[in-house]
């Protein structure tokens, strides 16, 4: 079993960090990570910039959430997805 995790964003700044340092920190590891910016207009890209190497980053010029997870999804190559929104707080041991 493989786990992709997509995380659509739009303005997350503030949570970003906290929810993909969580993500990667899970006991299990996870295939991949994808999070998929919806016109982000705060500092959300320079958060990901961070991550660079450890997050595949993709864009969704259509705005809203729907058509963000969508392209997570059709980008994913796990065998199982999970989606989540980056102010979901989780613990490191969820998966």
């Amino acid at each position: 079993m493989s786990l992709s995790v997509i995380v659509p964003v739009f303005n997350e700044e503030r949570f970003l960090g906290a929810c993909l340092d969580a993500v990667l920190a899970q006991h299990e590891p996870v295939h991949e990570v994808i999070v998929v910016d919806n016109n982000s207009t705060d500092g959300t890209r320079e958060v990901l910039a961070a991550y660079a190497g450890r997050v595949l980053v993709l864009r969704e010029s259509r705005q809203g959430v729907q058509h963000a997870r969508n392209r997570g999804l059709d980008a994913a190559s796990g065998t199982v997805f999970g989606r989540i929104d980056a102010d979901t707080a989780i613990t490191a041991t969820i998966c």
